[in-house]
């Protein structure tokens, strides 16, 4: 149990729930002025948005502790701002902001395994009327996958994707909440490949997205 905090027990890496959110001590500091009462001056971290914000506290005042769940995660790559973040038990990821990272950001180091994205897209046929209708998907593609697609992948190209589905859910340092869906790849078939290769392992790469 987490228990019950008074800020003048406050210490730097202290979490505690305040106005519905969760925050962490980043600084402290006992004020003891000449006249008036005594204070705590502190600098907050919303744990989960990554804001900062300076507020001052009455020593006496209280706040539920906050729990938090400290897991080990393997960092992966950048893309477009977001810090993807792999549980190597589920290999679920998580994207997190520069303003959730803080300083961790300079103590990261990517692991080298290949990874691809690209966009596939995909035409639909309405048998009502001529026109056809085009959607478009975000691939991920890992290890010797992402490989293949690096060496034979080009823009035009007519392949056969099996994967599953991947939401990623994430908030901004306004605590805007961000979601996108991609299809993580277990097997691409180039269809377009000439007949005369034979050999199906050089045209297409079955692989599950391990690590």
């Amino acid at each position: 149990m987490a228990g019950v905090y008074s800020a003048g027990d406050f210490r730097n890496g202290t979490t505690f729930e305040m106005e519905g959110n969760v925050f962490r001590v980043v600084e402290f500091q006992h004020v003891k002025p000449g006249k008036g009462s005594a204070f705590v001056r502190t600098k907050l971290k919303n744990v989960i948005t990554g804001a900062t914000l300076e507020k001052t506290f009455n020593p006496s005042d209280k706040y539920p502790g906050a729990e938090i769940e400290k897991k080990a995660m393997q960092y992966l790559y950048n893309d477009g701002g977001l810090y993807y973040f792999m549980d190597n038990e589920t290999y679920d990821q998580m994207p997190l902001n520069e303003s959730q990272l803080g300083d961790c950001l300079k103590y990261l180091k990517e692991s080298g395994i290949p990874v691809s994205k690209f966009n596939l897209a995909v035409q639909k046929e309405y048998y009502k009327n001529d026109n056809d209708k085009v959607d478009f998907f975000t691939i991920e593609c890992w290890n010797k996958l992402a490989e293949s697609v690096v060496n034979n992948l080009d823009k035009g190209r007519k392949i056969l994707v099996e994967g599953y589905l991947k939401l990623n859910i994430w908030s901004d340092e306004n605590n805007k909440t961000h979601k996108n869906i991609l299809i993580v790849a277990k097997r691409i078939e180039y269809l377009d490949f000439p007949k005369k290769m034979n050999n199906l392992e050089s045209v297409y790469v079955d692989e599950h997205p391990t690590f």
